[in-house]
């Protein structure tokens, strides 16, 4: 495996196809597209979900693949402690700590497609009690080449660079910083349509995407056992082709607090805000009015998880109480009971509302679907969106049996109802 959606081909129930050279679909319990609208997926904690088209750029989503510590998928709905748009699932891509990544790491790799796959990393001492690490990769790609001499063969590239630290301030407090810089790039070759004659004609599309991001975590631990935690990011890109020109920047702050168990009950509580720019640019395809635009969300998340018999029985019930600047206020509660009669066996249950909302393309704005040649003139075909759209909310029954036996192996058997309607 060379990159994260590869790595995602191994997880049942999660649907991987590759478009292109750098373009992916991915899903979870199917409804496939290259803007899967209804997985939310982010990295240590920082969605990477994009407000401005509804889904992820896979292109522009990588890392070390040496440095990924695990990646949890849930497939199903989530939105109770993740928020909207986790209706199909849930993907969270963790990254090791620097301690576990000390010393020198050179890779390299080449194919008959991947021509080239290169990486370093190196993890130095960061003073007492703290660790560091410094990465850089670049991949390139070749395709099919065209029957046009004029184009030859497509070719994607992709240049990052990055780094973390770890620190231990004091018994109590752990602090994490990390960022990443990157770019990437597509020379491709299509058939784009026009209102000219002859209504259409072979092009190269020298796409790019750039951009950078930086994350820091704080967290507590309090002398009754409870955990604090405080996690903040800036997320800049900017993405360029044929068919879209913009550019989106994301501030997001975030406050989590866990309570221990007391009584049977351990309870959380979440708050966070998140403000989004974004700033199109016409394209001969889409356009989106207004050009450039704020918007933003804010939530309170509440969890309760009690143990009805302890270490056999527990029931859950959280409830995010979520605000955006397009719909207004939404809900998006859960119920979920889990029975582990024994270490090998567990059976749950959960009943959950999740909310899809419409992405700021789907607000205001209008695609070049096709051009019909007449006789006569020319007829567009657009697809024109409304801003009257409202929330996508789905209602979801999951139950299912998972298992595990001494030589190791596991298996689950889950099942999903779900009733969705759209506003």
């Amino acid at each position: 495996m060379t990159s994260i959606p590869e790595a995602l081909r191994l997880v049942p129930g999660v649907q991987v196809q590759r478009v292109g050279l750098s373009t992916w679909a991915i899903s979870a319990r199917g409804f496939n597209n290259v803007y899967a609208n209804k997985l939310l997926v982010m990295i240590d904690g920082r969605s990477v979900y994009s407000p401005v088209v509804g889904g992820v750029f896979w292109d522009s989503q990588d890392t070390l693949i040496e440095d990924i510590d695990r990646i949890e998928v849930l497939r199903g709905p989530g939105a109770a402690m993740w928020g909207a748009n986790a209706v199909n699932g849930v993907i969270n891509i963790i990254t090791k700590p620097a301690v576990r990544t000390q010393g020198a790491l050179v890779t390299i790799g080449s194919g008959s497609e991947d021509e080239a796959v290169i990486g370093f990393r190196q993890g130095i001492a960061a003073g007492k009690q703290g660790y560091f690490r410094v990465y850089g990769q670049e991949k390139l790609r070749s395709g099919a080449a065209t029957a046009d001499p004029r184009f030859g063969d497509s070719r994607w590239s992709m240049t990052q660079a990055g780094f973390r630290g770890d620190w231990t301030l004091r018994d109590s407090d752990a602090l994490t910083v990390q960022g990443d810089v990157y770019r990437s790039g597509i020379r491709s070759y299509g058939f784009i349509k026009t209102l000219t004659p002859p209504f259409g004609s072979m092009e190269l599309d020298r796409a790019e995407t750039w951009g950078g991001n930086l994350n820091a975590r704080w967290e507590h631990s309090h002398r009754d056992g409870g955990l604090s935690v405080i996690q903040t990011y800036f997320d800049s890109v900017q993405k360029g082709s044929v068919l879209i020109n913009v550019g989106v920047q994301t501030g997001d702050i975030e406050y989590q607090y866990r309570r221990p168990a007391i009584r049977r009950h351990e309870l959380s509580l979440g708050l966070g805000a998140r403000m989004i720019a974004d700033q199109y640019q016409g394209s001969k395809f889409i356009n989106v009015v207004p050009a450039g635009d704020r918007y933003g969300m804010q939530h309170i998340t509440l969890e309760d998880d009690y143990g009805v018999i302890p270490d056999r029985v527990t029931l859950s019930a959280a409830a995010r109480f979520e605000h955006n600047s397009f719909t207004g206020w939404t809900v998006q509660p859960t119920l979920r009971l889990l029975y582990t009669p024994d270490k090998k066996h567990s059976w749950w249950g959960a009943l959950s509302r999740s909310v899809r909302t419409p992405s700021r393309g789907e607000l205001g704005g209008s695609v070049l679907a096709d051009v019909i040649p007449t006789q006569t003139i020319p007829i567009a075909a657009q697809v024109i969106t409304s801003t009257g759209l409202g929330n996508e909310v789905g209602t979801s029954f999951e139950a299912g049996y998972g298992g595990n036996s001494a030589r190791g192996w596991s298996w689950t058997a889950p099942s999903l109802l779900r009733a969705c309607k759209g506003s």
